[in-house]
């Protein structure tokens, strides 16, 4: 079983059936780190941080993975007093409904993806999140 792919392909049908305003989505391969990112925005990069392992005698075996999820986004308006709420926090909905999409979503054996937090980070011209989530798989050949 190839957990990696099994995540990135979960998350990624999951992102595309739930949020559509997220044009792009790709495995995390610091695309963000170009000075011309090669993305569409808003895009959401999957990484897989840490798997761990338990196995039995038996060959079954239960695994813990992190998961980073990157948001980043583009064209954001200033949030100053003169520019509406609405404006200003226009790519926020996308953000909480990513984060809502992943959150409790269940791949085949597994526990479901569960929230671990996120985390803002500091890009030039756009606005990045990341995301972290912990998921618990089991079974034969995890």
């Amino acid at each position: 079983m190839d957990l990696i792919k099994i995540i990135y392909e979960a998350i990624r049908d999951r992102l595309k059936a739930e949020v559509p305003a997220i044009v792009f989505i790709d495995e995390d391969n610091d695309q963000l780190d170009y000075e011309e990112p090669p993305v569409s925005f808003p895009c959401a990069l999957v990484d897989v941080l840490d798997l761990n392992y338990d196995s039995t005698e038996d060959f079954f075996a239960s695994g813990t993975v992190l998961v980073k999820v990157t948001f980043a986004f583009k064209s954001f308006l200033p949030t100053d007093s003169l520019t509406p709420s609405a404006e200003a926090f226009a790519w926020s909905p996308t953000l909480a409904g990513g984060i809502s999409a992943i959150n409790g979503y269940e791949p085949a054996n597994s526990t479901g993806f569960i929230k671990q937090g996120y985390t803002r980070v500091k890009r030039p011209g756009l606005k990045v999140y990341e995301a972290r989530f912990n998921i618990n798989f089991a079974g034969r050949n995890v």
